[in-house]
């Protein structure tokens, strides 16, 4: 079984949701229709995404995942940003743009986990206690 920070790490990442504006500089039609196709993304996809999908902490879930104490629960977003310099020996934190990314990022990672360290076989040898560890956050 791989244990450690940097394998924990690999684990979860954040998921933010939205996209980037359009680029400046574009000629007055093809910039107004580009603002009018973010504005409709942002609120007709990505923000019924955020608050129906990916609510409270979840976007910023990596960060529960090395703090599970952290009191700042309802600041885990500023806290993350707070921690992107500092994280106490952890690897980097890893995020991505978009529900769709997120979802292709953890099906690419399933596509190449070792089989045989996901075997359910396995989980007789893991005791109770241990089990229960395991989703204790």
């Amino acid at each position: 079984m791989r244990r450690g920070k940097e394998y924990f790490a690999s684990l979860t990442n954040a998921i933010f949701i939205g996209e980037a504006a359009p680029e400046p500089g574009l000629p007055p039609l093809r910039a107004a229709a580009a603002w009018l196709r973010w504005g409709a993304r942002m609120l007709l996809v990505h923000f019924p995404c955020r608050y129906l999908v990916l609510t409270g902490d979840t976007v910023v879930h990596d960060y529960h995942h090395r703090y599970p104490a952290s009191r700042q629960w309802q600041n885990y977003i500023f806290a993350r940003e707070d921690d992107l310099t500092g994280h106490s020996g952890w690897p980097g934190y890893t995020a991505e743009w978009g529900l769709r990314a997120a979802i292709d990022r953890v099906f690419d990672s399933l596509a190449v986990a070792n089989a045989e360290e996901f075997d359910v076989s396995l989980i007789t040898s893991v005791s109770h206690r241990e089990l229960f560890a395991a989703f204790d956050d």
